[in-house]
Formats: C-alpha cells, sequence, structure tokens
C-alpha cells in the first residue's frame, strides 16, 4: 500500500512541474541541455523523485569533481553533479528546482576568454593607422619597425563609445577643406545664424559665422586652409569612420567648429589663439585642440585658457617639436593638457634635427610620428604623412571628446585625471619611461580603452552631495564607506570645500566625480604644473 502511494505521489510532482513549459530566463550563454546542481544534505541521485524525474527528460547525472581522494577537505564537493537532460534549460531548472532536493540548480554557463571585443572599421587604409591598432605588421616598406600593441587600442575603445553628436569639439588650426567628403556631415554649424543675410544674427559678435570663424584674414570662411596642418589634425580627430573610404577617424559623431588662428606658414599670433579660445568657449565646445605651439608665454592667451577651463571646457596642447627640454605655450599653461609625441614603437619621437619636447609640464605622450593624415588640396590623395606633437594633441583631443561623450558631466581636470591615470606606463625606451611620471613620458601614453574603462567606473559609483572625507595628501582624499560602499574608495577632488576639521573635511562634489578603488595602489604624485 505504501508502496504504491510513493509512485502516485511521484507522478503528481511530474506532472505539476511539466505542465508549464516555460523557464526562467538566463542571462548568459550556457551549453545546452546542462545543469549544475548540489544535492541537499541526505539526498542522492538515488533518491526516487529525481530518478522519476531523471527518466521523464532523459537526463545523466555525474559528478562534477571525480577527486575521490578529496585532496581539497571539502565535503560539499562530492554533493554536486552535472545533468545532461533533453530539453530547454531554462525549463528545466525551474522542473528540478520545484523538487525541493536541491541547493540550488543552474545552467552550465559560458565563460569567454578575457579579450575585449573590437569594432574595426572598414575604412580603406585603416590598416596604415598603426596608432589605432597596431599589430607591428605595416612597417611601410621596412621605414619603421612597429611594435606589436604600441597604440591607443582604439578598437577596444569604440566597442565603449563612438562619439555624442551634439558635442562641439573646437579646431585652432590653420582651417579645414571643410569639403573633404572624409569631413562630410562634420562640420559644425551655428544654429543661431542665417547664412549669407550680412547679419550678426546671434549677436556673438561675428557676423554669418556659420561655420567658425577666421581670426587671421577677420572673415567667416575659416576653409581657406592655405597651410594643410588644420584639415590633418581634423581628419585625425573626426574623419567618418567605417565608409569604405580613406582613414579613421577617434570621433565618429561629435562636430568640428574650425576656427582659423594659423597662416600659410603655420603661424598663429597669440591674440587670435586667444580670441579662439574665447569663441569657441562662448559658441559651446567643450573640447578645444590647439596643435601650435611657441616658447613665449602670454597672459592674454593665459587669461583665455584659464577662462575657457572655468567655463568647463577641456583644453589639449603639443609639447613642441624642437626636442628640447621646454614644454611650449599654450600646452605649458596649467589649464592645458601638455602632450608629447611617440612613434610605432613606443619610444618619444626623435628625428634628425627636432623631435618631441619634454619637460616638468609634459602630462602624457601619445602616437605623433609616422601617421597618415587628409590632404588639403585633394580629396583622394592618402599617401601624406607626418610627424610631431600637432598629430598626437589631436589624438588625445578626440579620445577626451569621447570620455565626454560618455559622460557630459566630467570637468577638464577629471578629464585631465583620467587620461593621465589611464595612460601606458614604462612601454617605451627604459632610460626615460621610469616608472611613474617622468618628464619625457608624463604619466605615459595614451590608452583611449583604459580611460573609457574609467568613465564606466564613474557611472558605477555616483556620489551625493556633502559627504565627509578624510584628507590624505593634498588633493586625494579617502572617502570611508559612508555612501554604503564596502571598502574605501579614492578620489581626485574638484568640488567645493563647504567646511575643514582636523583631517577631515566635507565637500560638495559635482555628478560623475572621478573614482578609482584604492585597494592596495600606491599614491601617484606628479610634479606640480607652473
Amino acid at each position: 500500500m505504501s508502496f504504491s502511494v510513493r509512485l502516485i505521489l511521484s507522478s503528481l510532482v511530474i506532472f505539476s512541474l511539466a505542465g508549464a513549459c516555460s523557464g526562467r530566463e538566463l542571462r548568459s550563454s550556457h551549453v545546452p541541455g546542462r545543469l549544475l546542481v548540489k544535492f541537499k544534505d541526505g539526498i542522492t541521485p538515488e533518491n526516487s523523485i529525481f530518478k522519476s524525474i531523471q527518466s521523464s527528460v532523459k537526463c545523466r547525472a555525474s559528478r562534477v569533481f571525480k577527486d575521490r581522494k578529496n585532496r581539497l577537505a571539502n565535503a560539499t564537493f562530492g554533493s554536486i553533479y552535472e545533468l545532461d537532460c533533453k530539453g530547454d534549460v531554462g525549463y528545466l531548472c525551474d522542473l528540478f528546482e520545484k523538487t525541493g532536493l536541491f541547493e540550488y540548480v543552474e545552467p552550465d554557463y559560458l565563460a569567454e576568454k578575457c579579450a575585449t571585443k573590437a569594432f574595426i572599421p572598414n575604412d580603406r587604409y585603416f590598416y596604415r593607422q598603426w596608432a589605432l591598432h597596431n599589430e607591428g605588421t605595416f612597417n611601410m616598406g621596412g621605414m619603421i619597425s612597429p611594435k606589436p600593441d604600441a597604440d591607443i587600442d582604439m578598437p577596444e575603445a569604440w566597442e565603449i563609445e563612438q562619439g555624442d553628436s551634439t558635442l562641439i569639439i573646437a579646431i585652432l588650426d590653420s582651417g579645414c577643406k571643410m569639403d573633404h567628403p572624409e569631413l562630410a556631415g562634420r562640420i559644425w554649424r551655428n544654429p543661431g545664424e542665417i547664412p549669407g543675410n550680412g547679419i550678426d544674427d546671434d549677436e556673438n559678435g561675428f557676423i554669418d559665422d556659420v561655420n567658425g570663424w577666421d581670426f587671421v584674414n577677420d572673415d567667416n570662411d575659416p576653409s581657406d586652409d592655405d597651410d594643410g596642418h588644420g584639415t590633418r589634425m581634423a581628419g585625425i580627430i573626426g574623419a567618418n569612420t567605417n565608409n569604405e573610404t580613406g582613414f579613421a577617424g577617434i570621433n565618429l559623431k561629435s562636430k568640428l567648429m574650425i576656427i582659423k588662428v594659423a597662416d600659410s606658414k603655420g603661424e598663429a599670433l597669440k591674440s587670435n589663439v586667444a580670441r579662439g579660445i574665447v569663441y569657441a568657449t562662448a559658441n559651446g565646445a567643450k573640447v578645444i585642440n590647439m596643435s601650435i605651439a611657441g616658447e613665449a608665454s602670454s597672459e592674454t592667451e593665459h587669461i583665455a585658457a584659464q577662462a575657457a577651463f572655468l567655463k568647463g571646457a577641456f583644453l589639449c596642447g603639443g609639447s613642441g617639436n624642437i626636442g628640447d627640454s621646454l614644454v611650449h605655450y599654450p600646452a605649458a599653461y596649467e589649464q592645458v593638457l601638455a602632450v608629447g609625441a611617440t612613434g610605432p614603437s613606443d619610444f618619444r619621437w626623435i628625428g634628425v634635427s627636432e623631435g618631441s619636447n619634454f619637460g616638468e609640464e609634459i602630462d602624457i605622450v601619445a602616437p605623433g610620428d609616422f601617421v597618415f593624415e587628409l590632404d588639403n588640396i585633394i580629396d583622394d590623395k592618402y599617401d601624406v604623412y607626418g610627424s610631431g606633437t600637432s598629430i598626437s594633441t589631436a589624438f588625445v583631443t578626440g579620445v577626451a571628446s569621447l570620455l565626454l561623450s560618455q559622460n557630459p558631466a566630467l570637468t577638464p581636470s577629471q578629464i585631465m585625471t583620467i587620461l593621465r591615470e589611464a595612460a601606458e606606463d614604462q612601454v617605451g625606451d627604459p632610460s626615460e619611461d621610469t616608472p611613474g611620471w617622468d618628464k619625457y613620458y608624463g604619466a605615459g601614453r595614451l590608452n583611449a580603452f583604459n580611460a573609457l574603462q574609467r568613465v564606466l567606473e564613474i557611472k558605477k559609483l555616483p556620489f551625493k552631495q556633502g559627504i565627509t572625507v578624510v584628507r590624505i595628501p593634498e588633493t586625494k582624499l579617502l572617502l570611508n564607506g559612508q555612501t554604503g560602499f564596502s571598502g574605501n574608495i579614492l578620489f581626485t577632488l574638484s568640488g567645493r570645500v563647504l567646511s575643514s576639521q582636523g583631517s577631515k573635511i566635507k565637500v560638495t562634489l559635482p555628478g560623475g566625480v572621478y573614482v578609482q578603488n584604492a585597494g592596495g595602489e600606491k599614491e601617484k604624485r606628479l610634479p606640480q604644473r607652473r
């Protein structure tokens, strides 16, 4: 009698569980039909309910851990089984879980190798762009000796961010061939101006400045790139990408504001640079590229840079191309990220009678030798290449624009910090690229992927305003878990100090403050910028 009752109960269990054909929603790839289960204490695969279900779904059970000597001395290993069954894994998970026989039931999820996905564009000459993706194979017919991965990991970075079409990048240079096919649809248009009506419609002080301004000739046509340098920088930053033509730009979507400050000789008056900075900021540019350099500082230029910085614009400049130990201006200003140049082997760019300037103000380096560029005269001419910190600056500008595209709340200080701390250190000449900051490579070589990953972490750790933190060194603060996060979190202060008492201070932090996990990390100290 009792035997018959047990059989009937088992049948009822199977019927009730099998009634629904839909199972749990699975969150990742898994092996079809396979489950991992752990039997509860005292229950084995000989359990009658399990055997009945096992038979109905044609399931084979086998131990996951076959070490009979149990060298890890873990008693639970023997109760963990692999079930190979017929049917939908989600349904099978529910079926076995509802029996109450197991501590857990889960699919046998697939783990992927620790390699990031990469967006490889189909631009015809992308294989020449070692700075973006360097496999060590493109040697320009033996002219260069590229080192694999001496690049900024651009394909991996594009998987995270490709640009924001509402973001404006100002390029202060020699103008730009704005009708170049590789720049089609990318040139900024002033929404407040009506073209050709001879009126300053938006009342910004410039008549018909539809696509920017020419401060060299004081007119509204910055498309006269009589030097070619500006067109080349525009292409590095924002050439159309994945269009089966030419090269790939860093930013695939943002708009390029063209501001001509340099003449046909490539020379720029400091006053025009200052005007260009102010114009860019006043008209909404959040990133300003200055691939120009001069030994002399200028208070006028500096004041303009300070104003732009305080307005929330990120500024980037080249360290200079003389190869000496003096970082040129505007890069040497504290409000401007100073960029040096490296080559396809990650060594600092040094030419026959020129090279990447270095010194106490250098922040980071970026590729700047044997870099192919757009031509300012012939649209389909793609065999022009050049060297210099101007090119390196354009790469950094492009990456900075992607950081802002991913998180528009970032401040210029935060962008600088992220770029420095995400840079790859000790990849260049061992005699110059020493651990931590050095005067030749700064914090290291630009890495777009690392930088964007840090921006993603910022989004994961939003801070409330008015939190109390403990001061460590000068600008670094340690948060002691007040917001519910476990452990200590290190961040760079860029908020307003409300009060101070001993080692504790209270600050108001803007949205998206840069955060990194401080566990086990040594404090990084950068030299004071003058």
